[in-house]
């Protein structure tokens, strides 16, 4: 009965830390459209988007109201990562309601996009947040998303281990933590990057978000704790990198080496269902993708072909010219 209950309070001590994180709270409060929405239909700043009596764009134009406000009262290193975290979150919202659920016409986002600006206009000098949309879609903003909040979250982790150890206490409670965080999320971006494929992302935006945050070095940006010396560890082996993804290019057929172009693919991709216990609101994955297609077409088996078209063709011609001699000889040695 002991363990059980001590086991109880350990997962909920776990829980209460991580949704302590700064960015998962400011997350919250985002995404808590019931709140903002009681709370902010009545700024003056919101009155043309309230105005248009279309719950999703209010529900984004207050979201957009609170997390803007609300970021400005932090540090500089907070509103920094806020300010990133609200610009992705809104491309997310951009592009969802844009394809997956068409509940906002194009133009009325340009509302949106005027409430930032507005907002942009009267905040302070050195606290303002500026708009940095982008034209990814969802899911790779998605991908950053969850890559960025994580090593926010890590760093969050990290500061509470070297904190304990420069006042020699509490070390192995926090800094055990910080372990037990980094090890879960390797098992989870592990899980669901199986390779890093360079070919449809050249830029890493899926991938690399900052020095010490990037798919490309799991070692890194994955570190464990050596509790015997109490240092990080940023190249333990156990932290095996994900490989390239083959490309279309690379994929061989056979002894003979002939390079296979891109064959008919049945797609049905599974849907990535990502959640870092953060949000309420995650996001739809589009199945039309064409990425998505692309992505299939690289890992497809590749189809075996003997010969190609012209050589088929030209041997067939061969055969029949070759019957035909034949046959003409046969007829007249008969005669």
């Amino acid at each position: 009965m002991h363990s059980n209950s001590c086991k109880y309070f350990i997962r909920i001590n776990w829980d209460v830390y991580e949704n302590h994180c700064p960015l998962n709270k400011f997350i919250r409060q985002v995404v808590d459209f019931k709140n903002n929405s009681q709370n902010y239909s009545n700024v003056s700043y919101l009155k043309a988007i309230v105005d248009e009596n279309n719950e999703a764009l209010k529900n984004i134009g207050c979201a957009v109201y609170k997390g803007y406000t609300r970021l400005t009262a932090y540090d500089e290193e907070d509103r920094k990562t806020f300010c990133d975290y609200l610009n992705l979150w809104l491309d997310e919202q951009k592009n969802k309601h844009k394809t997956v659920i068409p509940n906002v016409i194009i133009e009325k986002w340009g509302l949106i996009e005027n409430l930032w600006n507005k907002l942009n206009e009267i905040a302070n000098s050195n606290r303002k947040c500026e708009r940095k949309g982008n034209d990814k879609n969802e899911s790779e903003i998605k991908k950053r998303i969850d890559l960025m909040v994580y090593c926010v979250n890590r760093n969050y982790f990290k500061g509470l281990c070297k904190k304990a150890i420069s006042l020699k206490r509490s070390v192995n409670r926090y800094c055990s933590l910080f372990s037990k965080f980094t090890d879960k999320y390797y098992t989870k971006f592990s899980n669901e990057n199986k390779c890093i494929d360079d070919t449809l992302d050249p830029d890493n935006y899926r991938y690399n978000v900052f020095e010490d945050c990037d798919l490309n070095n799991m070692a890194v940006t994955f570190p464990k704790f050596n509790f015997k010396t109490n240092e990080f560890v940023y190249d333990d082996e156990s932290r095996i990198q994900s490989e390239k993804c083959p490309s279309t290019s690379d994929l061989i057929v056979g002894d003979a080496g002939i390079d296979v172009g891109g064959a008919d693919v049945d797609v049905d991709l599974p849907k990535v269902d990502v959640d870092l216990g953060v949000a309420d609101d995650g996001p739809v994955i589009l199945d039309s993708d064409p990425n998505k297609i692309i992505l299939a077409a690289h890992h497809a088996s590749p189809v075996q072909s003997s010969i190609d078209n012209g050589t088929s063709k030209s041997i067939y011609y061969s055969g029949l010219s070759l019957s035909g001699v034949f046959f003409t000889s046969m007829v007249l040695y008969k005669v």
